[in-house]
């Protein structure tokens, strides 16, 4: 558990002892999967399908006539869903099986999902002399699934087999069941999730105090907008709650035409700027005196970060040199690693790695919108070779291997471009964060930018580390997605990791090793060093049963975590062949789904798969009826989902989205975690003018409506979730009284805003309380809008989000009933 000094500790289970559960049991005959939920319930869910207990259902019977090695496996030492979660809850058996059935085969995984709940920390097991019990094969850490043989002296790993001697300080009698007698007290033995205290020879150096930098554009464009007066502020009221005091460490470096360190000695009555304007050959004064321990400096900091503002409000330079910044960065903390913050503004325009304005609104639409996607290929400003990677992919890789993070915050006044494709590469390589707030302006956006400094900084963060999957013998990890670097074959490299961190692990058969043991195993294991200088393995294991029947494996689809695949696999194909190909691949794949599902009922290796289609009518082709298609109860909503991505502004064609802001949501959802997926590709939509009063002390959000004009009328008032972030839309007849309670119109700006909560039972404390706690759910702050209809500008936006409808734009030409005709007369 990663945590400030200031928070109590997990208890530690020191020394020799306890173990676990031998192996898997068979499943008693007739025993029944657990009733799916329905659309309706889905919708209304905040949360989303809750994970059954464990995270994972017991495997459903097989059909008459079809052999199924079916197991038992204990629910109640599974990692938490929240953890790790798979797109089947039945893994087929076969490679065959895998690809009849058509669907995509991984684990969403997001190792430190839970850590920001303070009242459920892991168990930190300390193995103390014993030394970390794993497979001398594998490399697998012991778990609750492991099999116990030869009276307890040995132990089979349930990853790749290899029977394991047991230390004699590890030995444990075992009861009648095969199962060690101390397996209760024994957290590694006993539950799916737990963190071991690594041992000496975890480490590569000893552990690093926190370092956090900040790299700050102070060019007129900057200052003039509002950004540096905001981040200096909530820098500063964030120090306090800096994870790692009294080591933690800081320092400041702003830019604009040249670079600006900051001497923050302690003993120095104030701090002083020294400018470096030579940008070809940078240099850094002073090196000892600019990373200073906040503690000692605090101050000296204090004093700074208050005079930033104003000392650079009349320089008036226009320029921006992120690259020499970068360096500049890069040589201050390249020692010790950490955590950079960068705050930018515009298109980075001289020194070192200077970009050129490369949007060509002509290309919106076309196949030439692709190259706009990906990272301009540069080297000191000029074009290369495309096979060369850019200048800014070059400084990423290098800052991962000196274990440093980057979080960049964007915030482009206007309508400016930045190039964001080419500058995104630095927290995606590294681990970090991408935040952009398009036409920065203080009235709208400092919130925001506040709510999301301040959490970047303070959330609870592993630093230095790696991360690496393991598959039982027969299965692989066929490719990764998020924010990391691949050091080696499969071990992700990750300066920073933090609750946020999401990692979709694509899975696949191994044909020379088929799976044979009825159940197959994945194990994450998570090495990072703690803000307080602990070395952790954080250790997450999932156990599947597996079945040779197509119709099983199809019938235990998680509908959400298939999405979230299909999603992130479909941003690859983005970058690779353009939107064209990414939504032919995304219909295709639930043309594919559909028909396998058809062809398993057909066959009879499936019944009951004659549930009714999404939304429970009869979908109409526009020439006549059309024949739904056949899908279990699992995967009812998948053509639904599909059909959202199409019109999403991932993937939607048109001109309308440009590619700052395409490269930004398709950067947030390759490293989305499956909540916010969720309501990304269906939005909810609630209408405000009729929540009811809520239930004092139980909080309820009121039924989500479909996501068509058909729900909306000019007399109400609808609030719209979509993840990144809310919208109110206000009808043109709605109630004049209900409105002037609700809104009021800002001075300065003429935007219309919420009213203060009244702290009472009225429409506008019962609206409050539905943001509030959908804000409760997101990780990234939800700024709020307001649009009126008739809105020419604002308007649109928000109706692009009502999927259900037909739309104009490539990828949005069928409404719900066409897509639902077009999936079943092709499957």
């Amino acid at each position: 558990m990663v945590s400030a000094p200031s928070q109590q500790a997990p208890k530690t289970f020191q020394g020799y002892a306890p173990a676990a559960e031998g192996g898997y049991m068979p499943m008693a005959p007739g025993s029944a999967a657990p009733p799916s939920r329905s659309r309706a319930d889905i919708l209304s869910s905040p949360r989303g399908p809750a994970p059954l207990a464990g995270g994972h259902a017991a495997l459903p019977p097989a059909p008459i006539g079809m052999p199924s090695p079916q197991v038992v496996i204990d629910e109640s030492s599974q990692c938490d869903g929240r953890y790790m979660r798979c797109s089947v809850k039945t893994l087929p058996a076969t490679a065959q099986v895998a690809s009849a059935c058509k669907l995509p085969l991984g684990v969403i995984c997001q190792p430190m999902a839970l850590d920001a709940d303070q009242d459920a920390p892991l168990d930190v097991v300390n193995f103390g002399s014993t030394g970390i019990v794993r497979c001398k094969k594998c490399r697998a850490y012991v778990n609750p699934f492991v099999a116990w043989v030869n009276n307890g002296r040995q132990w089979r790993c349930n990853v790749c087999g290899f029977s394991n001697d047991v230390p004699n300080s590890y030995f444990c009698q075992l009861d009648e069941q095969g199962r060690r007698r101390d397996r209760e007290q024994r957290p590694e033995l006993s539950k799916g999730s737990v963190e071991l205290v690594a041992p000496g020879e975890y480490m590569v150096r000893p552990p690093q105090p926190p370092v956090y930098v900040f790299a700050i554009d102070v060019s007129a464009p900057s200052v003039a907008s509002g950004l540096v007066d905001i981040a200096c502020a909530t820098i500063n009221k964030s120090l306090d709650q800096l994870p790692g005091a009294p080591r933690t460490q800081v320092a400041i470096v702003t830019y604009d035409s040249s670079v600006h360190f900051y001497n923050l000695k302690a003993s120095l009555k104030q701090p002083s700027m020294l400018t470096v304007p030579d940008l070809a050959d940078l240099f850094v004064p002073l090196p000892d005196d600019l990373l200073v321990n906040l503690a000692e400096s605090r101050d000296a900091v204090d004093m700074l970060l208050d005079a930033l503002p104003a000392m650079h409000a009349g320089r008036g330079s226009p320029a921006s040199c992120l690259g020499a910044a970068l360096t500049a960065a890069y040589r201050v903390m390249g020692h010790v690693g950490g955590k950079l913050c960068v705050f930018q503004s515009q298109l980075p325009n001289c020194g070192e790695a200077a970009l050129k304005n490369r949007e060509n609104p002509r290309a919106y639409g076309t196949d030439g919108e692709r190259m706009l996607l990906l990272a301009e290929q540069t080297r000191n400003g000029k074009a290369t070779d495309a096979l060369q990677p850019s200048w800014y992919e070059t400084r990423a890789i290098e800052f991962s291997r000196l274990q440093i993070g980057v979080e960049l915050f964007v915030a482009p006044t206007g309508a400016a471009y930045v190039d964001l494709a080419t500058l995104a590469l630095l927290p995606k390589i590294t681990g970090g964060q991408l935040y952009y707030y398009p036409a920065f302006s203080r009235p709208k956006d400092a919130a925001k930018l506040e709510a999301e400094l301040s959490r970047a900084l303070t959330r609870p963060t592993g630093f230095e580390a790696v991360m690496r999957v393991r598959c039982t013998r027969g299965l692989r990890v066929s490719a990764f997605r998020g924010n990391y670097y691949v050091r080696g074959h499969d071990l992700l490299a990750l300066p920073n990791c933090a609750p946020e961190s999401v990692f979709a692990l694509e899975i696949a058969h191994d044909a020379e090793a088929p799976l044979t043991a009825g159940a197959a195993s994945v194990q994450a294991s998570l090495l990072y060093t703690t803000s307080s200088g602990e070395r952790r393995i954080r250790v997450h294991t999932l156990v599947l049963p597996t079945s040779p029947d197509v119709g099983v494996v199809a019938a235990s689809a998680d509908v959400d975590v298939v999405a979230n695949l299909l999603a992130k696999a479909a941003v690859e194909v983005t970058l690779k062949g353009g939107l064209d190909a990414a939504r032919s691949r995304l219909q295709q794949r639930c043309i594919d789904v559909v028909a396998a599902c058809r062809h398993g009922r057909s066959s009879a290796s499936v019944g009951g798969y004659g549930a009714p289609a999404v939304r429970g009518a009869q979908p109409q082709a526009p020439g006549g009826p059309a024949h739904p298609p056949k899908l279990p109860e699992s995967l009812q909503l998948l053509p639904l989902y599909a059909m959202a991505l199409l019109k999403s502004a991932a993937f939607r064609g048109g001109a309308d989205v440009r590619a700052d802001e395409r490269t930004y949501t398709l950067q947030r959802l390759d490293g989305m975690a499956l909540e916010q997926t969720r309501s990304f590709v269906y939005p909810r939509l609630f209408a405000l003018h009729k929540l009811p009063a809520q239930t004092p002390g139980a909080f309820a959000f009121p039924p989500p409506l479909n996501l068509s004009a058909e729900s909306v009328s000019s007399d109400g008032i609808y609030l719209l979730d979509d993840s990144l972030s809310l919208m109110i839309w206000v009808g043109g007849a709605s109630d004049p009284k209900l409105c002037e309670s609700m809104f009021l119109q800002d001075p300065g700006d003429g935007r219309v805003m919420l009213k203060p909560d009244p702290n009472n039972e009225t429409p506008l404390s019962r609206a409050r309380a539905v943001i509030s706690e959908l804000r409760k759910t997101r990780p990234p702050y939800l700024a709020l809008e307001i649009i009126r209809e008739g809105d020419p500008a604002r308007q649109p936006v928000f109706f692009r989000h009502l999927v259900e409808d037909h739309a104009s734009f490539p990828g949005g030409q069928y409404s719900y009933q066409e897509f639902m005709a077009h999936i079943s007369r092709h499957a």
